[in-house]
């Protein structure tokens, strides 16, 4: 058996790592779905928004993908760019393409 060989102080790095793994593995398949949705002139934002954002964001923008629901996948990344300028991790910038208070 495997774990009876693991060090015990091992298994919350592993945890972590894991973690990790699985947010990148997020984030690349937000990426993927965004170069096939979004505007080529507009990916580079919309990408930097998802590696910014959290991880409910970027499974319902894959959720949305999934049912064919496109309209809404940039609606979420238009959430989670004002959620990103609210708490001051990004600035707002008129020439910008999400985050439109208008929405």
């Amino acid at each position: 058996m495997l774990w009876a060989f693991a060090r015990a102080g091992s298994i919350p790095a592993f945890a972590t790592n894991f973690k990790h793994m699985a947010n990148k593995t997020l984030e690349k398949r937000c990426e993927e779905i965004i170069n096939s949705l979004i505007a080529k002139e507009f990916r580079d934002e919309a990408k930097e928004i998802m590696k910014l954002t959290t991880n409910k964001h970027r499974k319902d923008f894959i959720k949305y993908f999934k049912q064919d629901q496109g309209n809404i996948c940039c609606l979420i990344i238009d959430t989670a760019k004002r959620d990103l300028i609210n708490d001051g991790i990004v600035f707002e910038n008129n020439g910008n393409a999400f985050g439109n208070p208008l929405m």
